[in-house]
């Protein structure tokens, strides 16, 4: 009998990679998200549902021996602190709480690397200091804390923190990046790139997943993992890559950080700045985790290259289309992080 699985979130960019990863290998998969998806996920069953309303999930997790749960609100939505609170860290709690009331033994929950705040000292292992620096990260670090706090008897909870997620689907200031390379113009690049930059592939990242489901684990137990890919080579050599890959007339421009940040603060002042405060401060900074312990203890290996997920998020980008300055202002100033799911708001 093939295994039941849950996935919230499942519409999103990593929610969907998931759906697919395990749907490949004949999983049962409840899908539920609070977005439709554009395109039909092949799952038996979509739910439509918010994970804040912990009224809408009596019974979605029935029958599942594991729940992955991917659903939050990211950073680059701008969203005010009480709606991260909300669904990331009310939405975290309903989640664990109904999944043990469930019956559920296993729950794997995506939080972020931004839980580390900037880094002084890399690669970052998974008991480095934790000083989130803006509400989302904020939320996220607390989605933890109430994820371990809900795990009722027998249940075992996974915590993953990933490194920047990119591949087909994955847009949020990607775009940008890609508009400015099929127009062919010059590239800012904060600092130079001289810095080592982490990304990691969604494929890599749903194995992980896997991996992170299947571990022994005491009743009541919990473990958190960092994981992303290999980082061999300056963000400014994965770039150059990407450009050539994409045949792009672009060109890098080395920024200095100093007036570059305080340009990015005035834009914020006017609504108008193409980033959110945490993606400009780390854009010059060494990012990279250590993802040894997963490695260890998971079995989990990076089968993508770090700018791997990046040329396969632009392959998916150009299919779609679109090159005028007109498709550049639409990505300005994105608050999606995919475009996978129908746009909207919850009900």
């Amino acid at each position: 009998m093939a295994r039941r699985i849950a996935i919230t979130g499942a519409s999103g960019f990593i929610g969907t990679a998931l759906v697919h990863h395990f749907l490949g290998k004949g999983y049962d998969v409840i899908a539920t998200d609070w977005l439709e998806p554009k395109k039909p996920l092949g799952t038996a069953r979509f739910l439509k549902a918010d994970i804040s309303k912990s009224e809408q999930l009596e019974g979605v997790f029935e029958g599942a021996d594991t729940v992955f749960h991917m659903a939050a609100i990211p950073s680059i939505a701008r969203a005010p602190e009480e709606r991260y609170e909300a669904s990331n860290v009310i939405g975290t709690e309903n989640v664990v709480r109904l999944a043990g009331a469930a019956g559920v033994k296993c729950v794997v929950h995506m939080s972020s690397s931004t839980v580390y705040g900037i880094p002084t000292t890399v690669p970052i292992v998974e008991n480095a200091p934790l000083e989130p620096g803006c509400a989302y990260s904020r939320s996220k670090l607390r989605a933890e804390e109430v994820a371990r706090s809900a795990l009722g008897e027998g249940m075992k909870l996974t915590i993953i923190r990933p490194r920047v997620v990119v591949g087909p689907g994955r847009a949020g200031i990607f775009g940008l990046l890609f508009g400015f390379m099929k127009l062919g113009m010059p590239i800012p690049l904060l600092g130079g790139g001289s810095n080592f930059f982490q990304f990691t592939s969604v494929t890599d990242l749903a194995s992980a997943c896997e991996l992170a489901s299947e571990l022994d684990g005491s009743e009541k137990d919990y473990r958190v993992y960092n994981i992303g890919s290999k980082v061999e080579r300056p963000l400014r050599e994965e770039l150059e890559e990407l450009i050539s890959f994409a045949g792009s007339r672009s060109r890098l421009v080395s920024t200095p950080t100093g007036p570059i940040s305080s340009l990015m603060r005035g834009l914020e002042l006017f609504g108008a700045n193409p980033l959110v405060e945490e993606q400009y401060r780390i854009a010059d900074v060494d990012f990279v985790l250590d993802t040894s312990r997963a490695e260890q203890e998971l079995g989990f290996r990076p089968k993508h290259r770090n700018c791997d997920g990046l040329l396969e998020a632009w392959k998916w980008w150009n299919a779609k289309g679109g090159s005028g300055i007109g498709d550049l202002r639409r990505w300005w100033k994105p608050t999606r992080q995919n475009d996978l799911q129908k746009v909207g708001d919850p009900e």
